[in-house]
């Protein structure tokens, strides 16, 4: 019988020595890590990866901020990414995700001061180019060829504490995930800086390094999380959330507010004035919709379509009564999918005149079956 073919045997570490301390405007970052990695004699090595706290990088860059209570806290998230995604509440507290380059992070990365006031530290602009620029300093420095892996932690709810995912590198997004992970088993809290360095086979062997990356981050990619060129913007392709969606599908703003409760606790009148806060935010679809109010009824039992107090007027030609009755139809649609969105039920009745049009709408209230609430 044929021996097995032998493969070389593979290796991953990852380091991490003690952070410098506090770390505000205008220290070098690049400074301050050869220093940590000269005191725990360790010496820097070809193909190394260099995990770095982004939020270490940002401090040294001046941003960080003030910030003395939950409004404080929110408004700096709101500010800090360029698209907001999904909200919820969870604890009292509004929990957001936004997308802050081509990650959608919970509460843009910020971390929330354990008491108040405290400070907060806003994201890098433009992480991956201050990877580049900081990978640049550290090859002179450390007389390496290294890469550069910035990071935040994985706040999401469930996550555990050691997880870190990569929101700048000088590598493909695969890679710079991976090494993120490796490095969240080493670094933490005081511990800001990480090397993740593979064991390099012997060239030729089908383990050596892919050529244009370190042999650390081929070592702890799966190749086929890489990110394809031809698609930069594949993370814009992932729905936000199943809520903010079909909100934003109405034509209203994709975020609530206040937002829905992240355990599901809020009750049916808060999901019935949600849903009328839908309707109302949404621009109109068609005519005759200003001829309409809404109202909730019976603790959110029922929702009352009734005629405005002023006359219905023609916006568009039309008999007003006609216009009316076609804003009417789409004012219930648009409410039928509000309340879907919520997880309710409509049932409709519609209040009829003696001249056979339409006087009001009452739309009782019912929960809709259940189903998985949509992780952003």
């Amino acid at each position: 019988m044929d021996a097995p073919p032998a493969h070389a045997s593979r290796l991953l570490t990852a380091f991490a020595p003690p952070g410098p301390g506090p770390v505000g405007p205008g220290d070098r970052v690049a400074s301050l890590i050869a220093m940590a990695f000269d005191r725990a004699g360790i010496e820097a090595r070809d193909g190394d990866v260099l995990t770095v706290d982004a939020r270490t990088v940002a401090a040294a860059a001046g941003r960080e901020r003030a910030c003395a209570s939950d409004e404080d806290f929110a408004a700096l998230v709101a500010g800090a990414g360029a698209e907001p995604l999904a909200a919820r509440t969870l604890g009292g507290r509004t929990v957001s995700v936004v997308r802050v380059g081509q990650r959608a992070l919970v509460d843009a990365g910020l971390a929330r001061p354990a008491s108040y006031p405290g400070t907060v530290v806003l994201p890098l602009p433009d992480a991956p180019a201050v990877a580049t620029a900081l990978a640049a300093s550290l090859r002179t420095l450390l007389r390496a060829r290294v890469d550069v892996v910035l990071t935040a932690p994985d706040a999401r709810p469930g996550a555990l504490p050691p997880a870190l995912l990569a929101v700048g590198a000088t590598l493909a997004a695969g890679p710079a995930d991976a090494v993120a992970a490796a490095a969240g088993l080493a670094a933490g809290p005081g511990y800001p800086f990480a090397i993740v360095r593979a064991a390099a086979p012997a060239p030729g062997s089908a383990a050596a390094p892919t050529p244009g990356h370190s042999a650390a981050a081929d070592q702890a990619a799966d190749p086929g999380h890489a990110a394809d060129p031809a698609v930069p913007n594949a993370a814009a392709w992932f729905r936000p959330g199943a809520r903010e969606a079909a909100r934003a599908a109405l034509g209203a703003p994709a975020l609530a507010a206040p937002p829905p409760a992240g355990d599901g606790s809020d009750d049916v009148g808060a999901r019935v004035g949600r849903a009328i806060a839908t309707v109302r935010d949404a621009a109109a679809s068609t005519v005759g919709e200003d001829a309409w109010l809404l109202a909730a009824r019976g603790a959110g039992s029922l929702v009352a379509i009734e005629s405005a107090p002023e006359p219905a007027r023609s916006s568009a030609g039309g008999h007003p009564l006609l216009e009316a009755t076609i804003g009417l139809g789409a004012l219930t649609d648009r409410l039928l999918a509000a309340l879907r969105i919520e997880g309710l039920h409509g049932t409709v009745h519609i209040e009829w005149g003696a001249t056979g049009a339409p006087l009001a709408v009452r739309v009782e209230i019912g929960l809709a079956a259940p189903e998985r609430e949509d992780r952003p």
